[in-house]
């Protein structure tokens, strides 16, 4: 598997979860100016802005469920890739980099106190160069 490929997983997987993050606030919001608007007596002045929202979580809502649907088949590819590798260590580390989207200092703890970010990561570029 290219490094490439592997990066865009990763960063597919951040890109969700920032546009879950928005949107969650989107509808909190939403849910807020409803409660006001319903207090308001000029309910079309504010009406605009609603719809103005109810369109953005529209369009949030579109491009999650687009990437969403790229992140699982990626996903079963890079599952697929990582089930094939012999070393369960190694197994691990693309695992919690790739698949739980962890750091490498966060990848590091999860194997062993006794490991660092740097020998995971190099365990790793390891593990790629073989394929070069």
């Amino acid at each position: 598997m290219e490094r490439t490929k592997l990066k865009q997983l990763f960063y597919l997987h951040k890109e969700i979860e920032l546009e879950h993050r928005r949107l969650k606030a989107l509808e909190f919001k939403t849910a807020s100016d409803s409660s006001m608007v319903a207090r308001m007596t000029n309910i079309a002045q504010s009406h605009g802005l609603s719809d103005s929202i109810q369109h953005e979580i529209a369009q949030i809502r579109q491009a999650l469920n687009k990437n969403i649907k790229q992140c699982l088949a990626e996903t079963k590819i890079l599952d697929d890739f990582i089930c094939a590798i012999e070393d369960s260590e190694t197994r691990l580390i693309f695992s919690l980099r790739y698949i739980d989207g962890l750091s490498w200092d966060k990848v590091a703890m999860n194997i062993s106190p006794c490991v660092t970010a740097d020998s995971v990561r190099k365990t790793h570029d390891r593990f790629l160069g073989q394929f070069k």
